[in-house]
């Protein structure tokens, strides 16, 4: 075994992936013979064969191609993209880090004397069963929330009505659904996380708002009639330590294989769901594929450079060393590169 040449060893950066394919396979399991019994397949599957280019940088996966005795081209890496998939949602988080880490240096170079601020919306935790219907609120009420005020007027001048929430000044945002499951089997938590540039004269008085504020501002948007728990915090230097707590897994894998009813409701409620949304200036900065994330190439312009390097090819595969059996991303063929294709 001593030929074999595992993805870990041959780039330490990417022994993530062998964490993330080994936690789908153990979550998978409790869809198997189940309603979503087409999922644990799905998932088991997921992303088997990798392949990445070899750049100066290290090793990029890049997406290479192999075509059928008919004459059709095949993509080589296939990610199943179905809900729950751990492996997915990590290379789904990956590429939304991957953009918040490029863009927003460039947003705050363009607006020097904004602020970034970090707001968690909360509601109380709703049944699993009910999840959807929590979600599809949640979603109005920031719509609402978020809607930029403006007067609008006839030709004389005269008000005629007014639109939006005059008391929001955010010039941009990201925003983050993350649901997480508390003790009992019944319930859920979803809350969103949510980045925005503010403008200068938001910590001027009158603009300034406090954290009861925010408070007040959710609960009418959400009709609630209780008091939610809301937080709300400026980001300093600190924005490097805000982009992985916004663009992360929706759900944690140690939540989703606590219980596999809950696991079963889960993707029931939450299918279709966006997790990540872009709103304001923000859309100029981020690459926003239309609800598609990337999950394999995250960056064009190395797509570009890498056009011409060569490839080395990794296999999902079974390895019994030294006693242990386990399961690795193992190289494909004999030799450490294969020609790009």
């Amino acid at each position: 075994m001593d030929d074999i040449l595992l993805l870990r060893d041959v780039s330490p950066k990417d022994e993530r992936l062998d964490r993330l394919k080994l936690k789908t396979i153990e979550t998978s399991r409790l869809l198997k013979d189940t309603i979503y019994d087409k999922y644990f397949h799905r998932q088991q599957k997921c992303a088997n064969y990798l392949t990445f280019a070899i750049t100066s940088e290290g090793m990029k996966m890049r997406q290479t191609y192999w075509t059928t005795k008919a004459g059709k081209k095949m993509a080589k890496i296939r990610f199943c993209r179905s809900p729950g998939c751990i492996l997915c949602e990590g290379r789904r988080a990956a590429c939304w880090q991957c953009r918040g880490f490029k863009a927003v240096p460039r947003l705050l170079a363009d607006y020097p004397q904004c602020v970034l601020l970090f707001l968690t919306l909360t509601l109380k935790n709703p049944l699993i069963d009910n999840l959807a219907d929590s979600l599809a609120a949640m979603q109005e009420a920031w719509r609402r929330m978020s809607c930029e005020y403006r007067v609008i007027k006839n030709k004389k001048g005269k008000i005629l009505r007014t639109q939006g929430n005059s008391q929001w000044q955010a010039l941009g945002w990201l925003k983050s659904l993350e649901i997480t499951k508390p003790e009992d089997d019944d319930h859920c938590h979803p809350h969103y996380h949510v980045m925005l540039l503010m403008p200068p004269r938001y910590f001027l008085p009158g603009s300034y708002m406090k954290t009861e504020a925010w408070g007040e501002m959710w609960k009418k948007y959400m009709k609630l009639e209780y008091q939610p728990i809301v937080d709300i915090r400026l980001i300093k230097q600190e924005w490097k330590e805000a982009i992985p707590e916004i663009c992360k897994y929706t759900t944690k894998a140690s939540d989703l294989v606590q219980s596999q009813d809950w696991f079963v409701k889960y993707i029931s409620q939450t299918k279709g769901v966006r997790r990540t949304e872009l709103g304001g200036c923000f859309k100029k900065y981020f690459r926003d594929d239309d609800g598609q994330e990337n999950l394999i190439n995250f960056d064009e312009e190395e797509v570009l450079e890498d056009a011409g390097a060569p490839i080395a090819e990794f296999v999902w595969s079974h390895q019994e060393l030294l006693g242990d059996d386990c399961w690795n991303y193992q190289m494909v063929g004999d030799g450490w590169l294969v020609q790009a294709r």
